[in-house]
């Protein structure tokens, strides 16, 4: 047979109801905050967000339109094809010519050569003459290259993008 405990104490249970509601106090603030502008005067095109909207990073927001921005950019790239083809005509004629020095050169150095002292002085200028225009062009086709880079960020500019995720408050 099991013993039972000297003393046990007793508990009076009641049921009672308890309502669901928690209450809690906080602030929020925002992770990310920032005003936006365009970097270039123009006449706006479009505006691609309502205010409340959520945005991702890099959503166009608004686009502009400027005649001279795009007009920059075709005169650029107008300005960079003539250099590229001026630049092809100065290589064809640096080809010739240089063969040219050569030939002469080779023949002045041979025995009883007919080419005088005064032809290879006229075909050596000639030669550092076409040099000196390809180097000359090779530059401008560098300032070229730069003038479009510069007026396609000019067009690129016109845009308006998100810089981050978030909602569009104003």
């Amino acid at each position: 047979m099991c013993a039972l405990p000297a003393s046990a104490k007793t508990f009076t249970v009641e049921i009672e109801t308890i309502d669901d509601v928690l209450v809690r106090h906080g602030e929020v603030i925002s992770v990310k905050s920032g005003t936006i502008s365009a970097k270039t005067l123009g006449t706006i095109d479009g505006v691609n967000f309502k205010v409340n909207q959520f945005v991702h990073k890099d959503d166009i927001l608004l686009t502009m339109k400027s005649k001279l921005n795009a007009a920059n950019l075709e005169k650029s790239k107008a300005a960079l094809k003539g250099i590229q083809a001026d630049i092809q005509s100065a290589t064809a004629i640096h080809k010739k010519t240089k063969k040219e020095y050569q030939s002469i050169h080779t023949l002045y150095k041979a025995k009883n050569s007919p080419v005088t002292l005064s032809e290879i002085e006229a075909i050596d200028a000639r030669f550092e003459s076409v040099k000196s225009t390809v180097r000359g062009l090779r530059e401008k086709l560098r300032a070229g290259k730069m003038d479009v880079a510069i007026a396609e960020e000019a067009v690129a500019n016109q845009t308006v993008r998100a810089p981050f995720d978030g909602y569009v408050l104003r």
